[in-house]
């Protein structure tokens, strides 16, 4: 799992402007080939931000995980996964994170296919997330 805090630093606000917070998740995720008996694999993004309506307030614990049933198991993020630059007093601010997936035959030590899924996550100061995914 990786584990990403970065705090905006907050500063004294007008009573008119009401900080509000909020808390979600985005995910991809791969299902069998019928496409609905089992879930392969599922790679998750957590994340909870502040805002005031006019900018950003707070970012902090965005994290990822995977989990996959055989063949396919969570390798980890990739490189420079998550990619994540807050920038202060900003009305948007963008994550992106890529997993990485494998399914193999553990008796032979083979990877026979992988796949990168990632997801880019935008918050805006106004309160919505835009999600944006690819299987990889």
């Amino acid at each position: 799992m990786a584990v990403l805090n970065a705090g905006i630093a907050q500063k004294a606000l007008a009573g008119s402007d009401r900080i509000k917070c909020r808390t979600g998740d985005a995910h991809v995720k791969m299902m069998d080939i019928t496409g609905h008996l089992a879930q392969e694999w599922r790679y998750d993004l957590n994340y909870s931000w502040c805002f005031n309506g006019t900018r950003i307030t707070k970012i902090e614990n965005v994290y990822t995980y995977g989990t996959g049933t055989w063949p396919w198991s969570f390798k980890g993020n990739l490189p420079g996964s998550p990619e994540f630059n807050p920038t202060p007093n900003s009305f948007t601010s963008t994550i992106f994170v890529q997993g990485d997936f494998e399914a193999s035959l553990p008796v032979f030590h083979i990877g026979f296919r992988s796949r990168q899924p990632w997801i880019r996550l935008t918050l805006r100061a106004d309160g919505k997330a835009m999600i944006e995914w690819r299987k990889g």
